[in-house]
């Protein structure tokens, strides 16, 4: 079920029946933490931000043996997207700094290099918008 719901996520052909695959595999096994690392990609996509922040919590606290380093560096990288969009970036900049060291090998730096690119310029926005109100 797992796998079923990730291929239509992947395919992007049908969010709605990926989250109830995935819903349902969890309800079956609440610690499938490869479930939640696709769940919370669905929130993200959906634009439910602490939700999403909520299912990749549980894949970085889990030490699952079928989690890859590069679902704890993505959960990192994704939470670092919603923070951002909660108005957070201080929070987001913190994530993907520790994104940056579990990438040891260097293979994800791309990725986090680009949310952080993200951040910076809301981080930026932001700045000019509280600047430009007191005028």
């Amino acid at each position: 079920m797992r796998d079923y719901g990730r291929d239509i996520k992947l395919k992007k052909e049908n969010y709605r029946k990926a989250r109830k695959l995935f819903e349902e595999a969890l309800r079956l096994d609440p610690e499938d933490a490869v479930c939640r690392y696709h769940l919370g990609h669905l929130e993200l996509y959906d634009g439910r931000w602490h939700k999403a922040i909520r299912q990749f919590q549980l894949v970085l606290q889990s030490t699952s043996k079928n989690l890859e380093p590069y679902h704890y560096i993505r959960a990192l990288c994704s939470s670092a997207i919603a923070y951002n969009q909660l108005g957070d970036p201080e929070k987001a900049l913190r994530l993907l700094d520790e994104a940056k060291e579990r990438d040891s090998e260097r293979l994800y730096r791309t990725e986090i290099d680009n949310v952080r690119l993200q951040v910076n310029v809301g981080k930026k926005r932001m700045w000019r918008k509280r600047m430009f109100h007191f005028y």
